[in-house]
C-alpha cells in the first residue's frame, strides 16, 4: 500500500432519521393529549359502572363469570370482561402502593392503551401501505378528537382500538409476506382474542375479515398448480388465519347463544322509533371521526377519504388489499347500524375507526404526492404540501381538543348542578329528581354536601308518555305540596307544560333555572358530541324551585291560614321503593309553620306517618308548651297535638323522638289546623 493511500471508513448509518424524529414527536404529542389533566373531568355513569364492577373484593374469576357466563343477565349487561379485568389489575396495584383510585388513576390504564395503540398503528400501517401512509395515519389518529376522547374514557372503546391495531399488524404477516413470523402470529391471535373480550362489535368486523381471508385462501388454492395438503394449508398456510379466528371465537360462543335466547335490547319500546340511516347521521358520523363540521372541516376530511379510496383502488399492486380494506370499513358499519338499537351513537361505530384512519392516511399521503406532481415543486419545496396539510389539520383540531381539557363532565352537567344545589338550597335541603333513573349520577356517584336527594318517578323513559304521566304527575305534585322548598330537577320539561298531568309545574314553582353543559354544547357544534347528531335536550337540567318568600302566594291561595313543612338540620328524608317520601327527625328537628293571618291563633299540629320502634314523641310549640306521648310501632300513625298558640309570621315547632334511632319515626304528612276546625282530643301529658 502506498504511503499516500489512506483508509476510507464507511460512515455508519444513523439509526435516527428525520422521519424517526417526526414519529417520536407525534407520539409525544399523542401521549400528552391522552394523559394531561386526566382526572379533571368527573367520571360519568359508564365509567362509574366500569369502576364499580372492577372494584375489590371482586376477583378475576368473579368478573369472568359475570361477564361471560351471565352475560345479559348481570350488572355488567352486554359488556365483555376485558375492561373490568384490566382496571381490576390496576386497582390491585394501586392498593399495594397505597394509592386511592381517583378519576385520573381509574382512567390511566385506558389512556395507556390509547397511547400504545398509536405505537402499534404506525408499524401496522407501514406494513400494509408503506412509510408515508403510515406517518400520515399516525398523525391523523394522534390528533383525532375521537381517539383522544375515547383514550381518556374508562370504557371499552379505547382498548378495542388497541387490539384492532395489534390484530391488523399481525394480519399483515400473512397477507404481505411469504413467511409468517412468531410475533405476527402472536399479534394476530392476541389482537383477535382481545377484540372479542372487549366489545361485541368485534364479531361484525372479525366475521367480515374471516370471510375475506377464507375467500382469499380458496382463490389462491384453486389457482395454484401444485396443491399442498390441507394440513399444510391450515397449519402455517393460507387457511391458518381463518382457523385462528374460529379458535379465538369458540370461548365466546356462549355470548352468541345468550344473545339469541335471552337478550332484549335496552331502550327498544313500542313508542320508540329506531333510528334510520340518513344523510344527517352519516354527515355527523364522518365529522365525529374526522375533523369536525364547520369551516371546511367536513369537506376537507371527505376529500381526503375520497382520495384514499381512489389511491387504494387505482394502484394495481395494492388493489386487492385496498378493496378488502374498504370492505372491512363499510360492511361492519352497515351491520352495526342494522343491529337493534333505539339510537346509534358515534362510539358504537368504534370498530370502524381504525380502518377509516387507514383510508384517511392513505388519502393524505396520495394527496401530497399529487400536489407535488401537479405543482412541479423543486426539491427544496417538496415539504410545502406536507406543511400546508398539517397546519390545516392542527388548526382545525386545536379548539375542539382544548374543550376536552375544560370539560367538567361528559354528559349531564353534574358538577354545575352540585354547585347550584350547594349555593341555592338551604343546609339540609331536599332536591327531587324527576326520575329515579338520574340517581345513578347524584348522589350515588357524587353526593351533594349537606343536601338530600329523592325521586318523583321511577319511570326510566319519558314520563310525558301516557299512562305514566297520568300515574306519576299527581304523585310528584304531592311531594312538593308537603315539601314546598324542595327543588324539582327536571330533564323532560325545559318549560312548564301548558296542560296535562304535569301542568302544575308552572303554578307551584315561582323560579326556574337551567343548568347546562356548555363545553358539551360547544363540542356538539363542532361535530364532536358523543351523543350523536341530535343533541339531547334532556342533558340540560332544569331546576324548578321556591324561596320561602314565594310560598304565601303559591300555597296560601286556598285560604288556609297555616303552612307547615320540615326545614333545617335534624331531618332525614328516607324514601321507599315505591316512591313514598318521609321526613324523619334524627332525633330532633324543626317543623316550620308559617302563619298567614294577622292575629295570633290557637291550632293543633297533626302528624301522620309510620312508627318503626317504640319511643317517646316530644313536641314543643312556639309558645313553649311541651307535650309528650309514647308511641308504639304502627303502620299508620295519626296524632293531633296541642293546641298551641301561633303568633303571626314564621314559627317553629320542635319535634323529637327518643330513644334516638335512625328512621324510627317516619312522618308522611304534617299540618297545622285551627282549633275551631278540628275535634278536641284528650289533653296530652305535659
Amino acid at each position: 500500500m502506498s504511503s499516500k493511500q489512506k483508509t476510507v471508513h464507511t460512515p455508519v448509518k444513523s439509526r435516527f432519521t428525520s422521519v424517526g424524529l417526526v414519529i417520536g414527536l407525534i407520539l409525544v404529542v399523542g401521549l400528552l393529549l391522552r394523559t394531561v389533566r386526566l382526572g379533571f373531568t368527573l367520571l360519568w355513569i359508564d365509567e362509574l359502572n366500569v369502576f364499580w364492577n372492577s372494584s375489590l373484593p371482586r376477583g378475576l374469576s368473579d368478573i369472568l363469570r359475570d361477564t361471560i357466563f351471565n352475560v345479559f343477565q348481570s350488572s355488567t349487561g352486554e359488556h365483555m370482561p376485558f375492561q373490568y379485568l384490566w382496571l381490576n389489575s390496576f386497582i390491585r396495584l394501586y392498593q399495594a402502593l397505597g394509592w386511592p383510585p381517583g378519576s385520573a388513576l381509574v382512567r390511566l390504564p385506558f389512556a395507556l392503551l390509547g397511547f400504545l395503540s398509536l405505537c402499534v398503528l404506525y408499524p401496522a400501517a407501514r406494513r400494509w401501505y408503506g412509510r408515508d401512509t403510515a406517518v400520515w395515519t399516525l398523525l391523523l389518529t394522534a390528533l383525532s378528537f375521537f381517539h383522544v376522547y375515547q383514550s381518556r374514557d374508562a370504557t371499552s372503546y379505547g382498548p378495542l382500538m388497541f387490539f384492532m391495531a395489534l390484530q391488523l399488524y399481525g394480519l399483515a404477516g400473512w397477507v404481505r409476506s411469504e413467511v409468517v413470523r412468531k410475533r405476527d402470529r402472536f399479534a394476530f391471535v392476541a389482537g383477535t382474542f382481545g377484540m372479542l373480550a372487549t366489545h361485541l362489535s368485534a364479531w361484525f368486523f372479525l366475521g367480515v375479515e374471516g370471510l375475506l381471508l377464507l375467500g382469499r385462501a380458496i382463490v389462491i388454492r384453486l389457482r395454484a398448480q401444485d396443491k399442498v395438503s390441507w394440513r399444510a394449508e391450515v397449519i402455517g398456510g393460507r387457511f391458518e388465519p381463518a382457523a385462528w379466528l374460529v379458535l379465538c371465537a369458540l370461548p365466546f360462543l356462549i355470548v352468541v347463544y345468550r344473545a339469541l335466547t335471552v337478550f332484549q335490547p335496552s331502550g327498544l319500546k313500542e313508542d320508540v322509533e329506531v333510528t334510520t340511516l340518513s344523510f344527517t347521521f352519516l354527515r355527523y358520523q364522518l365529522a365525529h371521526f374526522g375533523w369536525g363540521l364547520s369551516g371546511g372541516r367536513l369537506l376537507g376530511f371527505g376529500l381526503v377519504l375520497l382520495s384514499g379510496a381512489v389511491a387504494l383502488l387505482r394502484d394495481r399492486a395494492s388493489r386487492g388489499r385496498g378493496a378488502a380494506h374498504l370492505a372491512l370499513l363499510l360492511v361492519p358499519a352497515v351491520l352495526l347500524f342494522l343491529a337493534p338499537h333505539a339510537q346509534v351513537f358515534p362510539r358504537y361505530m368504534t370498530v370502524c375507526f381504525v380502518p377509516l384512519m387507514g383510508v384517511a392516511g392513505r388519502g393524505a399521503a396520495w394527496s401530497v404526492e399529487q400536489a407535488r406532481r401537479l405543482l412541479r415543486l423543486p426539491e427544496r419545496l417538496q415539504w410545502a404540501p406536507v406543511v400546508f396539510l398539517v397546519l390545516f389539520v392542527v388548526g382545525w383540531q386545536v379548539r375542539p381538543l382544548g374543550e376536552i381539557f375544560k370539560l367538567r363532565t361528559k354528559l349531564m352537567p353534574i358538577p354545575q348542578l352540585i354547585t347550584w344545589l350547594e349555593t341555592t338550597l338551604p343546609e339540609n335541603g331536599l332536591y327531587v329528581w324527576q326520575s329515579g333513573f338520574n340517581l345513578r349520577d347524584v348522589p350515588g356517584g357524587y353526593p351533594v354536601r349537606g343536601r338530600h336527594a329523592a325521586f318523583a318517578t321511577m319511570h326510566s323513559g319519558s314520563i310525558k308518555a301516557s299512562p305514566a304521566a297520568e300515574q306519576w304527575g299527581p304523585f310528584a305534585r304531592s311531594i312538593f305540596q308537603r315539601f314546598p322548598l324542595a327543588a324539582f330537577l327536571a330533564t323532560d320539561f325545559p318549560d312548564p307544560p301548558a296542560s296535562g298531568p304535569w301542568a302544575w309545574i308552572g303554578t307551584d314553582f315561582a323560579r326556574r333555572e337551567v343548568i347546562r353543559n356548555e363545553s358539551l354544547e360547544s363540542l356538539h357544534r363542532y361535530g364532536f358530541c358523543h351523543s350523536g347528531s341530535v343533541y339531547p335536550s334532556n342533558i340540560n337540567i332544569v331546576c324548578y324551585y321556591n324561596k320561602p318568600e314565594d310560598l304565601p302566594a303559591r300555597q296560601g291561595s286556598d285560604g288556609r291560614p297555616f303552612l307547615a313543612y320540615p326545614e333545617g338540620p335534624g331531618w332525614q328524608y328516607p324514601q321507599s321503593r315505591d316512591g313514598a317520601l318521609f321526613a324523619s327527625p334524627n332525633p330532633s328537628a324543626v317543623l316550620r309553620v308559617r302563619h298567614l293571618s294577622r292575629d295570633a291563633q290557637a291550632a293543633r299540629v297533626v302528624l301522620e306517618g309510620v312508627v318503626q320502634a317504640t319511643g317517646s314523641l316530644r313536641v314543643t310549640g312556639p309558645d313553649g308548651k311541651l307535650l309528650n306521648k309514647t308511641l308504639q310501632p304502627a303502620n299508620h300513625l295519626k296524632e293531633e297535638l296541642g293546641p298551641f298558640l301561633f303568633p303571626p309570621g314564621d314559627q317553629d315547632v320542635r319535634i323529637e323522638f327518643w330513644p334516638a334511632r335512625e328512621a324510627a319515626l317516619l312522618l308522611y304528612s304534617f299540618q297545622v289546623v285551627p282549633v275551631a276546625e278540628g275535634a278536641v282530643p284528650a289533653e296530652e301529658s305535659r
